[in-house]
């Protein structure tokens, strides 16, 4: 005769938290252990079918399920303290620099990290180490976006702030449309670089690799009110070139002021 199969009563009231929390939390353990007890409320399945589905063993399901009937639903999510001395970076404001450093920029490699746990807290870890907290941090790797080792961003918000008076200061003739622009010059050139290929093992790989390089420029403003644009492609970038772009720009409406940032 086979096994009858294990079924678990719950109210209904029970059973629709349950499949609240295990729709709700992103913890993969504690999604199994949910799930193990929601299939063992159907009544169609047995203990291998049960851990077969989950992914684990039997014994596992087993003692799932007797937490769950004796503790309810946090006996069930409740973890063991693992033995042993614990991290110091389990510390509370530990954590809490390193996520403020993540978010302020601080370090911006797993290396530059380990050496400032080393300088500040005489916490040495190797590199795994550090890339499983930052994991635990919710660090990401990010494509960073390059600004000028000039930027001031003091300056940034000063020149916002003030901005609207300074146009208001230049008197400008009444009765004549103003059109705000915001103008920038980019380089364009073609970079050839050298990538790993493949090739036998004791036999070396050569690939050409270009020297020397053409460039253009690229000439380009914005009006910020009604979004109309003026490019042009130019050999060079200079004093004199900039006013002919300029003139371009101010033959786009002769009727209108134009200011340029």
């Amino acid at each position: 005769m086979p096994r009858p199969y294990f079924e678990l009563t719950l109210p209904e009231a029970q059973r629709r938290t349950l499949e609240a929390r295990f729709r709700q939390t992103d913890n993969v353990k504690g999604r199994a252990r949910l799930q193990a007890v929601l299939l063992a409320t159907r009544g169609d399945v047995g203990w291998r079918d049960i851990a077969h589905m989950v992914g684990c063993a039997r014994s596992s399901v087993q003692t799932w399920l007797a937490n769950f009937q004796a503790g309810g639903l946090e006996g069930l999510l409740a973890r063991k303290k693992a033995p042993g001395k614990a991290s110091p970076l389990h510390a509370a404001a530990v954590q809490a620099q390193l996520r403020a450093g993540l978010q302020q920029g601080t370090w911006r490699t797993a290396g530059q990290m380990r050496q400032w746990l080393a300088r500040e807290h005489g916490i040495k870890r190797a590199e795994r180490s550090i890339y499983y907290w930052l994991g635990k941090l919710s660090g990401v790797l990010r494509v960073p976006r390059p600004v000028h080792v000039k930027r001031d961003p003091a300056a940034a918000a000063a020149f916002r702030a003030q901005f609207g008076q300074q146009l208001v200061d230049l008197k400008l003739p009444a009765g004549r449309p103003v059109k705000v622009w915001v103008l920038d010059e980019a380089r364009f050139g073609l970079h050839s670089q050298t990538r790993r290929c493949w090739g036998l093992r004791g036999v070396p790989v050569v690939v050409p690799r270009q020297h020397r390089y053409q460039w253009e420029y690229r000439h380009g403003a914005l009006e910020v009110v009604e979004g109309q644009s003026c490019f042009a492609f130019l050999p060079s970038v200079g004093l004199d070139l900039t006013a002919l772009f300029l003139t371009q720009l101010a033959a786009s409406d002769p009727q209108a002021e134009h200011m340029v940032v």
